[in-house]
């Protein structure tokens, strides 16, 4: 299982200026409580989930959203629910 350090809006596409894409913090006290009490029977994987409109079901798509944000997974609207 991933646990969301950060949401990464992998989408996000500035098209004048240079900065980085938004992230969006993990909560610190559910961060800190799942890492103190990690649960048997599976493994917790701390790290980036790249969030964007898209279906990524290739792996080299997979592979250039890594490389691009260092994100352990994607998903769909993370950062959405991260900005609301």
């Amino acid at each position: 299982m991933i646990v969301a350090e950060s949401t990464v809006e992998h989408d996000f596409k500035l098209r004048f200026v240079r900065r980085p894409i938004p992230a969006f913090a993990g909560d610190p006290n559910a961060l800190r409580v799942l890492k103190d009490h990690q649960t048997q029977g599976f493994s917790l994987h701390f790290g980036s989930i790249a969030s964007g409109d898209e279906d990524v079901v290739g792996a080299a798509r997979a592979s250039e959203l890594h490389s691009a944000t260092a994100a352990l997974a994607v998903s769909w609207e993370g950062a959405g629910g991260a900005r609301a």
